[in-house]
């Protein structure tokens, strides 16, 4: 029988934001697919974590999971978190080449 995380988290022993970003680790090990990030962010929002708390589980996990695993997680953790990755590269200005021959 699995376990269904849309349910109420059963965290032997862990307060419900700790359990929440350990189901974030779990969920970035496993390479889930958006839908579980936003349940699982919201969860560990809901129960006091922050934005940081979510980066910094990134950062724990990435020595074990390793950093493409991670790198592979970021677009949907922030759209989870409200963030428009697409939007934010548009506003970004991009060097111009440098012409050739000049200095």
């Amino acid at each position: 029988m699995g376990h269904d995380i849309t349910g109420s988290i059963d965290p032997h022993g862990l307060d419900e934001r700790t359990a929440a970003l350990a189901c974030l680790a779990a969920l970035v090990a496993m390479h889930a697919g958006p839908t579980s990030y936003q349940r699982c962010v919201d969860r560990a929002l809901a129960a006091g974590a922050s934005i940081d708390d979510v980066i910094d589980t990134l950062k724990v996990v990435a020595p074990t999971v390793g950093l493409a695993r991670v790198v592979s997680a970021v677009p949907s953790l922030a759209l989870a978190l409200g963030y428009d990755i697409d939007t934010a590269l548009e506003a970004v200005d991009l060097p111009r080449p440098v012409e050739q021959g000049g200095f």
